[in-house]
């Protein structure tokens, strides 16, 4: 059986919520333990607070290079980097937790691994609704200033339209082989989709400002109120629960 080894990237110095990582990283561990099917814990990450909270916690820690570390670094160099320098097997199987990821239902995970041990994909991820299609998407040139088609398609009506979704990194998960045949948002041809509807796109909350706290408090006031109460006083962020 391959093993299955959860990986929690945090870079350090968030900007629309100052420290984030850090107030929401036992969360994100303590969510991992309870799915019970995990070899190990890796922990990849450039911040040193992190580091010592993930030793204390009795993960696996890689110290992120700054490069991979960046905003604007894509997270396909941090696993690379990640599993060169842990030596990690070929056929181990990678699951991607973004720390900022607030809500997780359990059994979505278990649907996906059994997805795994069903069909040996060489990566899983989920798919929703786009927001807007592209084939109504337009951008500017920086330099000519002319407008430009993103997708050069003579389709106009709705009907024609193909099906068009954006990948979302609730659950993720690739072989530690298949690193090369993804880009560097790590899909590619052969990953497997996991199809959300709307309504199940609508449970999902990233927390990248201080109105996504305010909304995780409001649509998930119980959840919210454990965590909040959960940190210590002067780390305390987002609105008292009630």
């Amino acid at each position: 059986m391959p093993q299955f080894i959860a990986v929690v990237p945090a870079r350090k110095g968030s900007k629309g919520i100052p420290n984030k990582n850090p107030l929401l990283f036992d969360r994100t561990i303590d969510f991992i333990e309870s799915l019970g099917f995990f070899d190990e814990i890796v922990v990849t990450t450039n911040d040193e607070q992190v580091a010592a909270m993930a030793a204390r916690r009795k993960c696996r820690v890689h110290i992120r290079p700054d490069e991979t570390a960046v905003s604007t670094a894509p997270i396909k160099p941090a696993f690379e980097t990640m599993t060169s320098a842990l030596g990690l097997p070929a056929d181990a199987y990678l699951w991607l937790f973004y720390i900022p990821f607030v809500f997780r239902d359990a059994a979505d995970f278990h649907a996906a691994k059994a997805i795994i041990d069903q069909q040996r994909p060489s990566s899983i991820s989920t798919f929703v609704p786009a927001a807007t299609h592209p084939f109504r998407c337009w951008g500017q040139d920086k330099v000519t200033g002319k407008m430009f088609k993103f997708c050069d398609s003579e389709k106009v009506s709705r009907q024609d339209f193909p099906d068009a979704w954006a990948n979302h990194h609730y659950i993720y998960c690739i072989r530690a082989d298949a690193l090369d045949s993804v880009n560097g948002n790590l899909l590619g041809p052969d990953t497997t989709p996991i199809y959300y509807t709307s309504a199940q796109a609508e449970r999902l909350i990233e927390l990248d400002e201080m109105s996504d706290v305010q909304e995780w408090a409001h649509r998930y006031p119980e959840d919210y109120a454990v965590w909040w109460h959960a940190l210590p006083a002067d780390q305390r962020i987002g609105p008292s629960p009630e």
